[in-house]
């Protein structure tokens, strides 16, 4: 890496300032990768709260996933240093989470749950270990355990009253605040979503609040410069005021949430504040024991102007919670993947190709689809074939599992390309996760012809067959769905019957108004106003 033009680069990312730094060769080989843009990112949240000083930044790397944000711990082993701007008062000290080359090589590990001390960290090297060593076991437990927990999520509503002098805004500014810039079905829509703002008439603000790779960040800059990734950077304690920053510095007229919680965190304060601000958010899968984020969208609906949810199990969550009906925008994931192949409605004979497609991560399960894979194969399962396209934070564990269930001849292993060419190459497509919203991958897949036999889970039950469904404790997703690929391998009237109740689901569904349909419609609206 040229150190002399990527420290003129980093000036002109941040808006002329001064820049020095010393990196270890570590630290030049991923910041090499990452890029110039990456960094001025990474570092804006923090010059923004600590404007008119000059700034001394800590780098250092984290080489597991999912990242912690270093900056919470007071770092780890320094891989270089860098000092941005001027001033006359003293430097202020900040951390900066980088990741290792190793993720950036796709060779990560893997750790359950935040780390943020060492009882937390002891628990989770604890349940990383079991889930490598005995998966299907813990994923039993945890399947038990969460059929246990309750489906309320609303908390008290509250009563607001904003201040008198309150900040009035004046502009066609929107901040979409995202969870990080990585590969899922959620920030598909987001980037989707953003598009259709910017396409508008909207200018962008886009934060990151969960530390990461980021590896689609090349994605917000195509739609805009000012990019915070705030996860990477900036701690807890600090939100508030970077908000207050944010919003003073781009005058944000609009606010759409996806899975951030910087954003939910805020909303409490800023319609004290800032009460002209419109709020909306889009919602996709209701976690287990508390409901994740579509919990956090629900406890804080009175200060949400439009909830936007992608299911019509969202819908009976929203409404059975409490939730004004007149807020709710249901609107599928639908017509916004231009690379789908031509459609079929037969199998054409030969084996029965197999796919998994998605990130091999814990939700998606991939280890699921593996042992599927294996028993199929101990059942002389010859006229199936198993494709897995996807990367991830369980990259090592796939290829552990690979070779100790010794699927390398029957299971093929492919990386992230076009959906398109994969869901050509197969004729049925698993779902493992233990938790979805309305998957995008299944309206992708009925749109190619393709079948999805998938694990009774979020609102799949919507767009597939009913025979098609199976369980969502492993031990009986395996049992079930080693016995339907069997069958389907040897009777294509049943495929093709599946296939046909599987389309009418997904019609229904499709006669919604599209998300992206909605979305441009309403902005068209807001921007007429």
């Amino acid at each position: 890496m040229d150190v002399q033009e990527f420290a003129t680069q980093l000036r002109e990312a941040l808006d002329g300032q001064d820049v020095g730094f010393s990196l270890t060769k570590s630290a030049t080989e991923v910041l090499e990768h990452l890029g110039p843009q990456w960094l001025a990112a990474a570092m804006k949240p923090v010059l923004l709260i600590n404007q008119g000083r000059m700034q001394h930044f800590e780098l250092h790397t984290e080489g597991a996933e999912p990242m912690r944000n270093l900056a919470e711990s007071g770092g780890g082993p320094r891989r270089g240093i860098a000092v941005v701007g001027s001033g006359e008062r003293a430097p202020r000290a900040a951390h900066l989470t980088l990741p290792t080359p190793e993720i950036l090589a796709g060779e990560t590990s893997f750790s359950f749950g935040q780390r943020p001390n060492f009882v937390a960290k002891t628990i989770s090297a604890i349940y990383t270990r079991a889930y490598w060593q005995v998966p299907l076991a813990l994923d039993s437990y945890r399947q038990w355990r969460n059929k246990r927990a309750g489906g309320r999520v609303r908390g008290e509503r509250m009563t607001t009253v904003p201040m008198q002098q309150h900040t009035d805004v004046a502009g066609r500014t929107m901040w979409v605040a995202m969870h990080w810039a990585e590969s899922g079905g959620a920030e598909s829509w987001a980037w989707e979503q953003a598009r259709l703002a910017k396409e508008a008439g909207f200018a962008l603000v886009i934060t990151f609040d969960r530390a990461a790779p980021q590896r689609q960040l090349a994605k917000a800059f195509a739609l805009t410069e000012d990019v915070y990734l705030v996860g990477n950077s900036l701690e807890r304690p600090h939100w508030p005021l970077f908000v207050a920053e944010l919003l003073r510095k781009h005058d944000i007229s609009h606010l759409h949430i996806h899975h951030s919680e910087l954003a939910y965190a805020a909303l409490a304060s800023l319609r004290l504040t800032h009460p002209q601000i419109r709020v909306e958010d889009s919602t996709h899968i209701v976690e287990h024991r508390g409901g994740g984020f579509v919990g956090t969208s629900i406890e804080l609906s009175d200060y949400l102007d439009l909830h936007h949810v992608i299911s019509p199990q969202l819908v009976d969550l929203y409404t059975a919670n409490g939730v004004d009906p007149a807020k709710l925008a249901f609107h599928p994931l639908t017509g916004f993947s231009a690379d789908a192949p031509l459609p079929r409605t037969s199998r054409g004979g030969g084996s029965l190709r197999v796919g998994f497609l998605g990130r091999l991560s814990a939700q998606k399960r991939p280890y699921l689809f593996q042992r599927t894979a294996a028993a199929c194969k101990l059942a002389g399962g010859s006229e199936l074939r198993f494709i897995m396209q996807g990367a991830g934070e369980l990259e090592k564990m796939v290829e552990r599992d690979q070779r100790r269930l010794r699927l390398d001849s029957y299971v093929e292993r492919r990386d992230w390309a076009p959906v398109a060419g994969f869901l050509a190459d197969i004729d049925v497509l698993l779902v493992t996760s233990e938790n979805e919203g309305l998957t995008l991958t299944a309206l992708e897949a009925n749109a190619a012809g393709v079948l999805v036999l998938s694990a009774d889970v979020g609102s799949q039950r919507s767009v597939v067959a009913d025979a098609a469904l199976l369980p969502a404790q492993p031990v009986q997703f395996v049992s079930q769905a080693v016995r339907l690929l069997r069958a389907l391998a040897k009777d294509e009237a049943l495929f093709a019957s599946l296939l046909a109740q599987q389309g009418r689901k997904v019609e229904q569904i499709a006669a919604q108004q599209s998300a992206s349909e909605f979305y441009a419609q309403h902005y068209q609206e807001v921007m007429a106003r």
